[in-house]
């Protein structure tokens, strides 16, 4: 007789398995925080570019970097050193500001 197992993820939302994750095993949540910092910080640098036309070689350039390096920031890949952040935030004509914030 086969033993089948019911699976216990079958009929739930995907909202509702993260967040039972999440309780099960809090670094997972702090992964999926800084997931979504990196997507946030990746959408942020695209849009900026594209707002002054400019294509990711050229980023690059100014940046002392290389294009595929900008496009992994801009899929959110990586995680962004700062070091990097401020040269690519230059290359746009910006700074890069950091701001402590009330945990949610």
């Amino acid at each position: 007789m086969s033993s089948k197992r019911k699976n216990p993820h079958l009929g739930k939302d995907i909202g509702t398995f993260v967040r039972e994750q999440i309780e099960r095993e809090p670094e997972f949540g702090a992964a999926i925080e800084a997931a979504a910092e990196r997507r946030e910080i990746a959408k942020n640098l695209r849009a900026l570019r594209e707002r002054q036309h400019l294509t990711q070689g050229e980023i690059a350039r100014r940046a002392g970097s290389s294009q595929s390096v900008i496009a992994r920031l801009e899929t959110g890949d990586v995680e962004p050193r700062f070091d990097l952040l401020r040269r690519v935030a230059e290359a746009l004509g910006m700074r890069v500001e950091i701001r402590f914030v009330p945990a949610r």
